[in-house]
């Protein structure tokens, strides 16, 4: 149970993908049920006429299902790569509410669809590859971009450095 409700661990690469699939055949299977059961009681119903009621019920009980659960695997999975989930997460967000404001404020960048920015776009493809392709932290591909941070820490430390003198020097 704490794989679905705690945000405390990791998960990898196929357990990402594979509970991202599930959640989502879930929340298809819950919104099957809300649509059968209340259908019947709205003649008018269809594809293109969905009542708000209907609409409602689905985002209140099935939208913090799926929201939650999101935070959860993507809180572990980042945590799994390395990142800190929280930055990672307000930062994704952040981003996301930045490029649907700059659609907004200027529609000539917006896309044709107008919910966003081939910027905001971008980053998001990024994102969800990396939550699906990045190595684990543990796993030896992972650590290469901390072959740099460490050359450059130990080009940086004391223990590094010849025992020549400067000329600001103690002699």
């Amino acid at each position: 149970m704490s794989i679905l409700f705690g945000f405390a661990g990791r998960i990898g690469r196929l357990g990402y993908c594979l509970m991202s699939l599930a959640i989502g055949v879930v929340a298809a299977m819950l919104i099957g049920l809300i649509l059968g059961f209340m259908a019947p009681h709205y003649p008018d119903f269809g594809p293109r006429n969905i009542p708000t009621p209907i609409l409602a019920t689905v985002v209140l009980i099935v939208g913090p299902i799926i929201v939650w659960f999101s935070l959860v695997l993507n809180a572990r999975r980042f945590r799994d790569m390395g990142w800190p989930p929280i930055q990672a997460i307000i930062g994704w967000l952040a981003v996301n509410i930045l490029d649907k404001l700059v659609a907004m404020l200027v529609p000539t960048v917006a896309l044709a669809s107008g919910n966003g920015t081939v910027l905001g776009l971008a980053i998001n493809l990024f994102i969800i590859g990396a939550l699906l392709f990045w190595p684990s932290e543990s796993s030896v591909d992972a650590s290469i971009y901390r072959v740099f941070l460490d050359m450059d820490s130990q080009r940086h430390s004391p223990a590094a450095k010849p025992n020549r003198p400067t000329p600001y020097s103690r002699r």
